[in-house]
């Protein structure tokens, strides 16, 4: 490489103009041009850790001997508590009677995950709340029925 001419640093810096057609030059190497000049190669790093054929890096920990760990498997979901919610829910579409059989269904289904350890309190919890709030409903609903029934013939006239 001895005798070549430095390249022209400037050049390889400046953008091209706008417009100006572009030969697609080569890139110029600015800073290690003149450790380039020396006929001895470049010392390359050495690899601490070696890397196999296979391109497969070995890992940095040995794998655990004792197997892998073991997860508990999920608690079940008591079904009661789940129809517990559902039919106190439903209670206010379909029929609002419905609610009492949700707030029976919450409570054993509450007893229930006591006994077994399920999962679901919390929907059996939902299901009853949602079910005695359906229960005042109905009531309220009959309150008014019977007020209707009873008070309005007697307020007409008979004339």
């Amino acid at each position: 490489m001895s005798g070549s001419s430095p390249p022209d640093c400037e050049a390889a810096i400046r953008p091209e103009a706008p417009g100006s057609r572009s030969s697609g030059g080569t890139w110029v190497d600015c800073l290690n041009y003149a450790s380039r000049m020396t006929s001895e190669p470049e010392p390359r790093p050495e690899n601490p850790m070696p890397v196999p054929a296979t391109g497969y890096t070995p890992p940095a920990y040995p794998p655990n001997p004792y197997g892998g760990y073991a997860y508990a498997p999920p608690r079940p979901t008591n079904g009661k508590a789940i129809a517990s919610l559902v039919v106190s829910i439903a209670s206010f579409m379909v029929c609002p009677l419905f609610a009492i059989a949700g707030v029976i269904l919450g409570n054993q289904a509450r007893a229930e995950i006591r006994e077994r350890g399920e999962e679901g309190d919390g929907l059996a919890l939902a299901g009853i709340i949602t079910g005695w709030i359906g229960v005042g409903y109905v009531v309220l609903l009959l309150l008014f029925m019977v007020s209707f029934f009873i008070f309005i013939p007697f307020s007409t006239s008979m004339d």
